[in-house]
């Protein structure tokens, strides 16, 4: 297997489309403290190119007597696309633990003072706090940044580094399942809450405000196309085997993210190609060089090219794995080339696609890529993926640049 970063032709904006929600959580039911002067500058620093906050809070905090109150206090309608399945609704029922569908919640389980913080210190309060979403879809690059802060010398002082150029100067916490193998990925009910500890510089006794906001990926400008370590899953052993039909779907149990379309339906055709929602996978024809408007979109290419069943050929699809850490393999097994047969045949090309539940990572993995011409490396095929409306796209097409045992990864940038 070749090493390194494997750069392809990226035909995509530099960023994707960053949403935050966030809804208020009953965490005290102590009121604003009296006398606060509440002078939040609500320009906060700016999100990702495209990135979109759907709503702001500030915490109102007590530390001395351990209680802090959350507040929205504006909002933004009609954020989402019209590909997206969510609807936004950010009112909150003020029952920990429970919400309006599409809604988050922060819930602060416990705080601290000095030595009742993590690594004790002294001038410093900490607060266990409990991100859950209610949205019917795993969350993706998920956050709480610290935007704005009353009062000098209280910024959070266990902030993770800067990621997806969000800020870090003053709070930054990236959230994870329990469960989850990708950073940042809170998954579907039961694995839809992750927890950190926050801890804030305080060097005095006195209440003050700050300003938070919650970020989670909900579509995707472009694709990183690296080395993988995924290894070749056969989708045949144990999975649905198709046999050599042209055409086939399957309904997954997660929803999955391709660019800016989110669905669950899957379709794939024995021509080495994948499509999501109601687009039919191609049973027939040659390929395009991505983007293209005449192509299946929004499309997934691990070998676009002519292909026909070779002896013991089939196409299978198979579930792996457990929530939140699902995958869906499909598998093209035995393929040769339909066309200019006395010239490229015979050929054994036998590959999986496989597609990461939270995350929204795919993986090419070729077990073999054997032919008598180069078009078994990918002379001949598109080899990518392009969004739902043949504008955008991360492919090589027409290049012999595959070989038995690579396994690539296309990762979504926020």
């Amino acid at each position: 297997m070749r090493q390194g970063l494997r750069s392809l032709g990226s035909k995509t904006a530099p960023l994707g489309t960053l949403v935050a929600a966030l809804a208020l959580a009953a965490c005290s039911d102590g009121g604003v403290p009296e006398g606060l002067d509440f002078g939040l500058d609500l320009d906060a620093p700016p999100l990702p190119e495209n990135g979109v906050v759907m709503a702001t809070f500030v915490a109102h905090v007590s530390p001395k007597d351990k209680r802090v109150v959350f507040e929205r206090v504006e909002r933004e309608d009609g954020l989402l696309g019209s590909q997206s399945i969510d609807q936004i609704n950010l009112s909150q029922d003020g029952t920990t633990g429970t919400g309006p569908q599409n809604t988050v919640e922060l819930v602060t389980n416990s705080m601290g003072y000095n030595s009742e913080c993590p690594t004790p210190q002294v001038n410093t309060w900490c607060a266990n706090v409990t991100l859950r979403h209610f949205f019917t879809r795993p969350l993706s690059n998920v956050f709480v940044q610290m935007t704005k802060v009353t009062l000098p010398n209280r910024n959070a002082i266990n902030s993770d580094p800067p990621e997806h150029g969000l800020d870090a100067t003053k709070g930054l916490w990236k959230y994870t399942a329990p469960a989850a193998n990708t950073p940042g990925v809170v998954g579907l009910a039961p694995h839809n809450e992750a927890t950190r500890d926050w801890v804030f510089n305080y060097p005095d006794d006195t209440d003050y405000s700050m300003e938070f906001r919650v970020v989670a990926s909900q579509t995707y400008g472009s694709y990183d196309f690296a080395i993988s370590p995924q290894p070749f899953v056969d989708a045949c052993a144990g999975g649905t085997n198709l046999g050599t039909a042209s055409t086939g779907s399957t309904t997954l149990p997660f929803p999955f993210t391709l660019y800016g379309t989110t669905n669950n339906k899957v379709n794939f055709s024995r021509r080495g190609a994948i499509t999501l929602g109601s687009t039919s996978a191609p049973p027939l024809g040659g390929n395009a060089d991505l983007p293209s408007t005449s192509a299946p979109r929004p499309g997934i290419f691990p070998f676009w090219d002519e292909l026909a069943y070779g002896a013991g050929g089939a196409m299978c699809y198979r579930l792996t794995g457990a929530a939140p850490n699902r995958q869906l393999v499909v598998t093209w097994k035995n393929m040769q080339f339909a066309t200019n047969t006395l010239l490229d045949n015979p050929a054994s090309l036998t590959f999986s696609v496989l597609l990461d539940e939270g995350s929204n990572q795919i993986h090419f993995v070729y077990d073999s890529l054997v032919g008598l011409t180069d078009r078994a490396n990918g002379s001949g095929a598109s080899v990518g993926v392009q969004n739902e409306t043949g504008t955008l796209a991360t492919d090589e097409s027409n290049t012999a640049s595959f070989v038995t045992g690579d396994s690539y990864a296309l990762m979504p940038v926020p």
